[in-house]
C-alpha cells in the first residue's frame, strides 16, 4: 500500500497475489485491543477508511453495521468482537474480503503494509493467541499473530 493510497482512503489489492514463491510475503498490520495483529494481503480486496455505514440490526455485536459496495449491501463486522476482545472502538478502516460473497471488517488501529520473508512466519502459535490466528511474525513485544479473514469470518456467516 503506497503513502498516497492511505491518504486517498483506499487500497484496491488489486490482481497481484502475495507469494512465497519470491520468499516474501505481503501483510497488513493493525492492532485491536493493544494487541499487533497482520492479514494476508492475499485476502484482501479493498481497503478504505471507514464509510458511512448504515446501522446494524440489534443483537448482533459482532455486525458494525452495513455498508454498500456498487449496489451491493455489505454487511461490516467488528473485528474486536470476531477475536472476543474486550469492548472498545470499532475502527476507522474497513477491510473488504477477496471473495464472491465480499464481507467488510472493521479495524482501529491500522499501522501499514509489511512485507517480510516467508521464513519469518512461524506456525507456533501460542493456546492463549486469539481466533483465527495462523501464525507469528517478529519476537518479543513486536510480534504479530498472523490471522486468516477467511477463518475468522467463516464462523459468523456459517
Amino acid at each position: 500500500m503506497s503513502i498516497a493510497a492511505e491518504h486517498i482512503g483506499m487500497w484496491d489489492g488489486g490482481t497481484e497475489a502475495v507469494s512465497t514463491e519470491s520468499g516474501f510475503v505481503e501483510l497488513i498490520g493493525f492492532t485491536v485491543g493493544g494487541q499487533r495483529f497482520a492479514l494476508r494481503a492475499d485476502e484482501v480486496a479493498a481497503l478504505m477508511v471507514r464509510p458511512r455505514e448504515l446501522p446494524a440490526a440489534e443483537g448482533r455485536p459482532e455486525v458494525a453495521g452495513y455498508t454498500t459496495l456498487g449496489r451491493r449491501l455489505v454487511p461490516v463486522f467488528s473485528l474486536r468482537a470476531l477475536l472476543g476482545l474486550p469492548d472498545g472502538e470499532v475502527g476507522h478502516w474497513t477491510v473488504l474480503t477477496r471473495s464472491e460473497r465480499p464481507l467488510g471488517v472493521a479495524v482501529p488501529g491500522l499501522e501499514g503494509y509489511l512485507c517480510c520473508p516467508a521464513e519469518s512466519l512461524r506456525s507456533d502459535v501460542p493456546p492463549e493467541a486469539p481466533l483465527g490466528a495462523q501464525a507469528v511474525v517478529g519476537r518479543g513485544p513486536g510480534a504479530r499473530y498472523v490471522i486468516s479473514l477467511a477463518a475468522v469470518l467463516r464462523l459468523v456467516t456459517h
